[in-house]
């Protein structure tokens, strides 16, 4: 804390109410004192001087013409104690003394007029109804003469009316003097016309003063200047009462500037805040806690007693008791209103503001567009004439599903405000972080936005079809793009693109990651999914990880990254990019804080959303919890003739599905939102939580195809590598996988393929071209028995590629085992309708291929003479 001693006098003397003039001395400035502190004397006879040392620090002496007082008696004369501040100013520079701001009269607007003041309060003596008011009030005449109260005389406003025999009074300023500027009181039933029910006063708001500031360490806010002639008038005599300054605001609820400034409270030794019992005296004394800048103390009159002072006194209070609250009463808080931040009182609220671009917020979607403006202004022309031209802008407007489209705006603040300070709110009251931005790959067309939010206007819905359409119109499209060698793929990858255009709603969204060789489909498959989700760039496989990091933030749709290795390997930031890509798939954890290793600006980005990364050499296992994955293969020179022949002609991107798909989903949110939540509650496993938005769609379609494909798609999804010994383990764990997937029948041939499938290539192996016990038939056909999972009298037969295989039936109650374990696990299984055949389709994507299969010869033979015919028939 700065030293007192080589703190300039002006401050001090202004703190203090003291009036003074200034005069150029030889080496510096003399403060000539209206009042001395010192002897009391006034006519500016006294006087402090103040000058620039050569050390650059100011020096003080005093001249008190009626004692010998030094600069340190002063100071102890307005309480302060020079000694126990000994902190040094920093040096300050040597500049030759200026005058400093005369101050002739600080009470601004002037003395009080006391020849007029007298006719007013001879108005209210002579009143008998207005002292009946002011006595019933508990007030007495002394009070009325020490404040100088009197009663209004008739004068006419601006609309005409006649405003008289209201309670006037002086505003008295800090040096404890009337000036002459008055506020007013409603005397019930005899004030004419009063402007409020209550008070009011001309001009801005102000500081009301009990008394000077002059010998005072304590400082008393009241709400009201009624509630300050009351306390004042019942402890005013008090000698521990006398270094208490009591103060009120001049217009209720406002705010005098100067109480915003933390040094007009840091004079005091304690500082108490005296407002009424209420809602309304809680929320000012929370809003001065925002200015005060230091302790303040809550005093509070007793509940069952009434609200304020003047209750408390009218009650039978005394000024013990009242000299007791002040002792006991605790420390003010910054109190948080529970109320939620859209009521209309003013207080402390929480501020919790969204990001408005593509959020989901109190059952609406939000999506953020780019409008072209244009209005008629007045410029100057060349001939100093006014003319009308056209004036053209660009301004965001956000997209409400309810139809309405809103703009932003920012909110009124006070005077004074800084600009980062300021809130940002839309037009429905939405309480925003930032002006919105739309995103520069928005995929929702002006044309469509415009008929959406015209027809919702007019009380109508867009007629679109119906989302299973939509959904088997990606699917195929993404067929004829690019080769999967799991078909059930397309359709998790459809779904995927639909949940993309509603996103928001979800608390978490899957990840997908694109694997295989060089040359195998993964960039291609990419650019299939940018054309049919929403607001989708270019798949990115160029620009630094901070780039890409702020074009994810950007988007706020669906993003592909190609070749995530080649990021990888130059730049530094790779990490904290794959950090903030582990996260993304949370909605409560999708925000990162990235610092620009450049610019070393921290910005605050938004990773949430669904993407797909493409790569060959994988990921590590915690991100790889978080996605589902997608495999590619080159095809070989068979597949890509059967490929060519079975896809049709390339299908033309669907530009206009974006836009469907746009409004099906601001028109459908209520039904996603309400059956998501009611079907996925929070605390679901991970993989269970990632496939919840896919499963909703698929719901919504209401197609039995697109669940089914979607089932197995995911149950294919679940199947990972055991690690046991028991042989009969792997076999059962094979057995609830085929289950899963739809099959009710099997041959022995289909769940050894499985088996294989679940352990290491060399399991059980001593030498490369052994066949393990575990894969034998009669093993397998034996243990299944054993454990009473086939019926036994049920054996049938399968017939694939002209050999006949044995097949079994599952037991029911195997099945409703099952069925009962995955359901505990967070899996739902796919519909039964595969056959015991279906698991034999082709060799083209079939997840067997490596896995030993002894059908993929007869498959081959059987292929190589059906092309030989047809080279014949040519």
């Amino acid at each position: 804390m700065p030293s007192v001693m080589r703190m300039p006098v002006a401050p001090i003397l202004e703190r203090h109410g003291i009036a003074f003039t200034t005069k150029n001395g030889k080496d510096g400035i003399w403060y000539q004192l209206k009042e001395c502190p010192v002897c009391n004397k006034g006519g500016y006879q006294c006087a402090v001087a103040e000058s620039i040392n050569s050390d650059g620090k100011l020096v003080h002496s005093m001249k008190c013409w009626h004692t010998s007082a030094k600069y340190e008696d002063f100071l102890r004369a307005l309480n302060i104690d020079p000694t126990a501040m000994i902190a040094e100013l920093p040096r300050l520079k040597l500049v030759p003394p200026q005058p400093l701001r005369t101050q002739k009269d600080p009470g601004g607007p002037g003395l009080m007029n006391e020849e007029a003041n007298a006719v007013l309060r001879k108005r209210l003596r002579e009143n008998e109804e207005a002292m009946r008011w002011l006595m019933g009030r508990g007030l007495t005449q002394e009070t009325a003469n020490r404040f100088k109260l009197g009663l209004s005389k008739p004068y006419t406003n601006k609309k005409g009316l006649v405003i008289d025999l209201a309670l006037a009074y002086p505003l008295f300023y800090k040096n404890g003097q009337p000036v002459k500027r008055y506020g007013y009181y409603n005397i019930p039933e005899l004030t004419q016309n009063p402007i409020d029910d209550n008070g009011w006063m001309a001009g801005e708001v102000a500081t009301y003063y009990s008394d000077s500031q002059v010998g005072k360490t304590a400082i008393f806010v009241c709400e009201g200047v009624k509630d300050l002639w009351r306390l004042w008038q019942e402890v005013h005599q008090e000698p521990w009462a006398r270094h208490i300054l009591f103060v009120s605001s001049t217009h209720g609820k406002g705010i005098p500037v100067e109480w915003k400034d933390p040094e007009f409270w840091a004079t005091w030794d304690k500082v108490y805040f005296g407002q009424d019992n209420d809602t309304t005296g809680m929320v000012l004394a929370a809003l001065l806690m925002e200015c005060v800048g230091r302790d303040a103390f809550r005093v509070k009159v007793p509940t069952h007693i009434g609200k304020d002072w003047t209750d408390f006194f009218k009650a039978g209070g005394t000024a013990d008791e009242f000299k007791s609250f002040l002792e006991h009463s605790p420390l003010a808080a910054h109190t948080i209103n529970d109320k939620p931040e859209d009521n209309h009182l003013p207080g402390l609220y929480e501020y919790a503001p969204i990001d408005i671009n593509g959020s989901f917020h109190k059952g609406h979607l939000y999506y953020t567009v780019t409008a072209l403006t244009k209005e008629f202004i007045q410029v100057k022309a060349d001939d100093g004439t006014d003319k009308e031209v056209m004036a053209e802008s660009q301004k965001s407007m956000v997209v409400r599903s309810d139809g309405r489209l809103l703009s932003a705006y920012m909110s009124p603040a006070v005077k004074g405000t800084q600009l980062q300070d300021r809130v940002w709110r839309l037009e429905d009251g939405t309480l925003i972080d930032k002006m919105p931005q739309p995103s520069k790959y928005s995929s929702w067309s002006w044309p469509s936005v415009r008929r959406f939010c015209d027809t919702w206007a007019s009380g109508k819905t867009i007629n679109t079809r119906p989302v299973a359409a939509m959904i088997w119109e990606i699917e195929g499209y993404l067929r004829s793009r690019v080769w999967l060698p799991e078909q059930d793929q397309y359709m998790l990858l459809a779904l995927a693109a639909v949940v993309s255009y509603i996103q928001p709603v979800f608390d978490a969204l899957p990840l997908f990651l694109v694997n295989g060789p060089k040359a195998s489909g993964k960039t291609e498959l990419g650019r299939a999914m940018c054309d049919v989700c929403a607001n989708a760039p270019h798949p990115i496989g160029q620009g630094s990880a901070a780039t890409i990091a702020r074009l994810i933030d950007q988007t706020r749709g669906f993003v592909v990254l190609d070749d995530l290795e080649a990021i990888g390997n130059k730049d530094a930031m790779f990490s904290e990019l794959i950090q903030g890509l582990k996260l993304s798939y949370k909605k409560d954890s999708a925000f990162k804080i990235w610092t620009d290793v450049k610019t070393m600006q921290v910005q605050k980005l938004n990773f949430y959303g669904i993407k797909m990364i493409n790569n060959t050499l994988g990921v590590d296992s915690i991100l790889g919890s978080r996605m589902f994955f997608i495999q590619t293969r080159k095809m070989t020179p068979k597949e890509i003739q059967v490929w060519h022949s079975t896809r049709g002609p390339v299908k033309e991107r669907p530009r206009w599905i974006r836009d469907e798909l746009h409004v099906w989903a601001f028109q459908n949110v209520k039904k996603v939102d309400a059956l998501y939540r009611d079907k996925y509650p929070q605390g679901l496993e991970r993989g269970e939580e990632i496939a919840a938005p896919l499963r909703v769609i698929a719901d919504l379609s209401g197609d039995p195809s697109i669940k089914g494909r979607l089932e197995a798609a995911l149950a294919r999804q679940s199947v990972t590598p055991v690690e046991v010994d028991d042989p009969q383990e792997i076999l059962e764990e094979a057995l609830i996988n085929l289950i899963a997937e739809g099959y009710r029948e099997i041959t022995v041939e289909h769940i050894s393929l499985e088996m294989r499938r679940l352990v290491p290539d060399n399991y059980g192996k001593e030498r490369t071209n052994d066949i393990p016990e575990l894969f034998q038939t009669k093993k397998i056909t034996r243990w299944l028995n054993s454990n009473g999972w086939i019926e036994r009298d049920r054996q049938i037969r399968a017939k694939i590629l002209g050999k006949s295989l044995r097949a079994y039936v599952i037991t029911k109650d195997f099945i409703d085992e099952v069925m009962l374990r995955l359901e505990q696990a967070g899996r739902i299984a796919a519909e039964p309708s595969r056959s015991k055949e279906s698991f034999c389709m082709g060799c083209d994507g079939c997840p067997y291929r490596n896995a030993g299969c002894d059908l993929m010869a007869l498959r081959q033979a059987d292929e190589k003479r059906s092309i030989g015919k047809l080279r014949q028939v040519k």
